[in-house]
């Protein structure tokens, strides 16, 4: 079912990571992103644009991996006192392109974010004020992805997949 479905959705994020595991590894893929790879991005960046400049990197963004560079990066202690390592990635979507997107690789690759928001927030603050990155932006990927991120989009063939829900059974 999951080779049948153009998109699969359920409704943890616990549920998210297996099934996109289960998945990478049906398709052959190692361990590591891959170009082919289908990625979602998880967080808004509306002053990154698409190559056309017609399309912001928006939450729930979801395209395909079309080359990609890892970079390892370090900030001063005091903003985060652990290597990152960015991958600076091409993506094709639907209806555009975008280049160099600076991804959270380890998130990438756990579903953990290497930081909070509030380490990004310094990071950034700081980026703005030196020579600085800015903090990498978070992805994750996407041949599974929960109804949450799913509103608002469309595809032909859909796989829900129905996980107990955690509170009473009426609200199930």
């Amino acid at each position: 079912m999951y080779d049948w479905a153009d998109q699969t959705l359920c409704a943890s994020n616990k549920r998210r990571i297996e099934i996109n595991n289960k998945v990478r590894e049906r398709q052959g893929r190692g361990a590591t992103p891959e170009i082919g790879d289908k990625i979602i991005g998880l967080t808004n960046h509306w002053d990154f644009t698409s190559t056309d400049g017609l399309w912001p990197l928006t939450n729930g963004c979801i395209g395909t991996i079309t080359n990609y560079q890892i970079i390892p990066y370090n900030y001063p202690s005091f903003i985060y006192n652990k290597q990152l390592q960015y991958m600076f990635t091409g993506m094709d979507i639907p209806n555009g392109r975008f280049e160099s997107i600076p991804i959270d690789y380890d998130a990438l690759i756990t579903g953990t974010p290497a930081f909070d928001n509030k380490q990004a927030f310094r990071m950034n603050s700081f980026a703005r004020n030196s020579d600085a990155l800015e903090a990498p932006y978070y992805f994750a990927y996407a041949y599974a992805i929960t109804v949450w991120k799913a509103q608002g989009s469309e595809w032909d063939k859909v796989l829900l997949i129905e996980e107990p829900h955690p509170f009473d059974t009426l609200e199930h």
